[in-house]
């Protein structure tokens, strides 16, 4: 219901996953989420892997979305450091900068701490 939600108040969603496109469009589909999606990115997109950036900042340009507005929500370290890659590579500030991990912010937050340079 919460991404049916956002989608009905029009806040743009995206996926970005370490799974190949095929598994991933597959899963998306089976479970109609993929309606609901402005982007995705996976993990065959790119030549690089979590915690490059690289596929966030795509996520962001396929959205149309100002980083600044954005809300990044993972369930891995990976993507909090990611997160914080790419507001080092930008030095930008801002709603981004909060990660919200949907199983246990506090974990999220441990492990982040641990890779952080």
């Amino acid at each position: 219901p919460l991404l049916h939600d956002l989608h009905a108040a029009d806040i743009k969603l995206g996926i970005w996953t370490g799974r190949d496109r095929v598994s991933a469009e597959a899963l998306l589909e089976r479970h109609q989420i993929a309606p609901l999606l402005g982007a995705l990115v996976c993990g065959d997109d790119l030549d690089s892997h979590k915690p490059d950036p690289a596929g966030l900042q795509l996520i962001l340009e396929r959205l149309a979305v100002d980083p600044d507005q954005s809300l990044l929500v993972g369930d891995a370290d990976v993507d909090v450091i990611a997160e914080r890659a790419r507001h080092r590579d930008r030095h930008r500030r801002g709603l981004a900068a909060q990660a919200i991990d949907a199983y246990s912010c506090a974990w999220i937050h441990a492990c982040s701490e641990r890779f952080e340079s």
